[in-house]
């Protein structure tokens, strides 16, 4: 008796097993197809980060520059880029995309590299600058583009920790170890390769694999692409639909950036944090002693956020910061241009390809309105 409740049992299992294997066996070209489709498509370039930011720095240090570049680590190509130049700068850029444009169309008397990258923060700016001092680089003049953000310690970014190690051994040279962070491991491999069968990643590959979108970088002379570009002085250009962008468009955008609460890495951003207080002053002191001269830079607002920011009784604290950061280029005798109101410069919709990044010839303009204030004195 009880060896035939075995038999029939197994006998039901096997039908169930049967049942299921057919049924995996239906869905495994489905499944094929998901993984196909998402190592191809890669629209995040999650399987080929690494080799993808080494191809574009091989080209940017072969004097070309790159265009259609998408979704690439920024902070890891800023250290590929760094390690592998050929020759050291005499002036570099760091600060946040707000500055990512500012190059040698700029500053054409200048040997310089633009180091900015997407939100950046506090410890982008010390680590990216140890960069340069593991190398070897004597940098002679460092300019940094400010934004408010970088006194909050609610704003939410965590892309600098690729190169926390680098942060952490620059704030040992400041003599500010207390601030050290933990370091982060790698990318899970396992984290990683779960992205072949994930189905929301799989939308966005056949979406690029319907469109024939092409995820390819390339080099060239030009300046001015069709898609966004890497010039060699590591600046970018915007592609040419953000170029051409209407002002509908434009101020669409900019009325975005005000309708997210809390703003862009504003969140409960009620004081100037101390502790970033700190670490800026002693990086512009370290940054003195070794005789590096030191320029700030702050980039104007489209006239929808600044207006917003100005009524809102939550971001009154930008007033703050930018009133902090001038008190700062005053005590350590530093030349600081910009400001975050756009009517400082009468700069209208126009002049902005969204709420938060000037047009390249709206950051011209500001240059040129300082140099007219330094030859009246």
């Amino acid at each position: 008796m009880a060896l035939q409740v075995i038999i029939n049992s197994f006998i039901l299992n096997s039908k169930a097993l049967k049942k299921f294997i057919t049924k995996l066996l239906l869905m495994l070209p489905i499944l094929l197809l998901i993984i196909g489709i998402n190592f191809k498509e890669d629209p995040a370039n999650i399987f080929r980060r690494g080799p993808y930011e080494q191809g574009i720095v091989k080209y940017l240090n072969e004097g070309k520059n790159v265009t259609n570049v998408t979704n690439y680590d920024e902070r890891l190509l800023q250290k590929y880029f760094i390690n592998e130049m050929k020759d050291c700068p005499d002036v570099i850029i760091l600060g946040s995309s707000r500055v990512m444009q500012l190059g040698n169309a700029y500053f054409p008397n200048e040997k310089l590299i633009n180091n900015g990258v997407s939100g950046a923060s506090i410890e982008d700016l010390l680590a990216i600058y140890d960069l340069y001092e593991n190398k070897g680089c004597k940098i002679k003049k460092v300019k940094i583009g400010l934004d408010p953000y970088f006194l909050n310690e609610n704003n939410d970014q965590s892309r600098w920790k690729l190169l926390a190690n680098e942060y952490n051994e620059m704030l040992a040279k400041l003599g500010l170890s207390e601030y050290t962070e933990k370091t982060i491991m790698a990318e899970s491999e396992v984290v990683k390769y779960k992205q072949l069968w994930s189905v929301s990643y799989f939308k966005s590959s056949w979406s690029y694999f319907i469109r024939g979108v092409d995820v390819h970088y390339r080099p060239t002379t030009e300046a001015n692409n069709k898609d966004f570009t890497k010039l060699t002085d590591g600046s970018i250009i915007y592609g040419e639909s953000s170029r051409n962008s209407s002002l509908e468009t434009i101020n669409r955008y900019a009325t975005q950036s005000i309708t997210e609460t809390p703003m862009y890495s504003m969140r409960e951003f009620t004081k100037i944090s101390t502790k970033y207080q700190i670490i800026l002053s002693q990086f512009i002191a370290y940054l003195q002693s070794k005789e590096v001269e030191v320029e700030f830079f702050i980039s104007p607002y489209h006239p929808i956020v600044f207006d917003y920011i100005k009524k809102s009784k939550d971001y009154q604290i930008v007033f703050e910061v930018e009133k902090y950061f001038n008190q700062l280029a005053d005590d350590r005798k530093i030349k600081l241009i910009g400001s975050y109101s756009p009517y400082t410069y009468n700069f209208i919709d126009s002049n902005f390809f969204d709420g938060f990044h000037c047009k390249g010839e709206s950051l011209n303009m500001v240059f040129a309105k300082q140099n007219q204030i330094d030859s009246l004195k």
